[in-house]
């Protein structure tokens, strides 16, 4: 891929609705969603990658970056096989991904994001019924959980500051989706498209 995608990241700890939103966003002409934890339970469950991500989410743990950006370009092009996304005129959304500035530095060669939604939610208890309730099978290990919400802290986070801080809408993500969608809408609107 010769010119970077335009991309719109995602960033939350674990159950503040990055799904909800990129898949809401998603929807849109010409914008393709791609989450990062779907695609390694995805590239999990085939028969020739067997283990690899499926292991690092089970353990609350970082998938290694070359799994991760393989997967987001096998995934692009894939949809543009199928035509359902035109890389020079379309956005992809990035659910989940980059989760660490090593990552981030790995992807500014595949994509150009021009803005980062930091999604907010500081009560846990919030995101942990939030986690309980779409009842994926990583979401019901309290101790991978826990993890995950420490790796969100401890490398996450840090990705925030990688980006200038005019590249980054935060938006309060406690509040009913409807509202969230509308606030990421309003954090979007400086960009061109």
């Amino acid at each position: 891929m010769t010119n970077p995608i335009r991309a719109i990241v995602m960033l939350g700890p674990p159950g503040c609705g990055k799904g909800t939103q990129t898949r809401a966003l998603g929807a849109l002409p010409g914008w393709m969603r791609h989450s990062a934890g779907e695609a390694l339970r995805r590239r999990a469950s085939s028969s020739e990658t067997t283990g690899a991500g499926a292991d690092y989410a089970k353990a609350g743990e970082l998938a290694p970056c070359r799994i991760v950006i393989d997967a987001l370009q096998r995934d692009i092009r894939h949809a543009v096989s199928q035509g359902r996304f035109d890389p020079a005129a379309g956005v992809l959304l990035l659910d989940g991904l980059p989760r660490s500035t090593e990552q981030a530095r790995q992807l500014d060669g595949v994509v150009r994001v021009q803005r980062v939604v930091h999604l907010e939610c500081r009560d846990r208890a919030v995101l942990i019924n939030r986690l309980t309730r779409r009842g994926r099978e990583d979401d019901r290990d309290p101790d991978t959980v826990e993890r995950r919400f420490s790796v969100y802290e401890e490398k996450t986070k840090a990705v925030l500051r990688y980006y200038p801080q005019e590249a980054v809408g935060r938006v309060d993500a406690e509040q009913a989706p409807h509202r969230v969608l509308g606030d990421i809408t309003e954090s979007l609107r400086d960009i061109e498209f």
